[in-house]
């Protein structure tokens, strides 16, 4: 018993221990950077659910079928904020244990994670581009 009781206490050190790191490589990559490739990753996320649905309440559909069918299940709204929390959960998982896991020197660290954060922040931008003109030829 005393045995397991220790086990957890240094399975918490650890994981104390993990995030402290985690939190010192976040200082460590150019903090401006890191912002800034947040803020965009965090905004183009909102600006696409939003746009998701608004597109849904005037009439358009999802074509999306693992949102379709987590829209189905949650309604419409939450569905999407669910969505959008675990999409980002993974992609901050994603940033900040996987890419320096991996990639041990600063200049390809910091190219990583201007790639992992970069691309979805990208893609969710020309996503709302092209929903928007949907949404407008759907209006017209």
């Amino acid at each position: 018993m005393s045995s397991d009781r220790g086990q957890s206490h240094s399975k918490l050190a650890v994981l104390i221990t993990r995030l402290a790191g985690a939190c010192r490589r976040c200082v460590n990559f150019s903090s401006t950077k890191r912002v800034w490739l947040l803020a965009g990753l965090l905004s183009t996320r909102l600006f696409d659910a939003t746009v998701t649905y608004y597109g849904l309440q005037v009439g358009m559909t999802e074509l999306n079928p693992v949102a379709v069918s987590v829209m189905n299940r949650f309604g419409a709204a939450f569905g999407l904020l669910l969505l959008s929390i675990f999409v980002l959960l993974l992609i901050g998982i994603m940033g900040e244990f996987v890419v320096p896991k991996f990639f041990q020197s600063e200049p390809t660290r910091q190219r990583m994670l201007t790639f992992v954060y970069g691309v979805p922040t990208m893609l969710w931008l020309g996503v709302c581009i092209y929903n928007l003109v949907l949404i407008g030829f759907f209006l017209n």
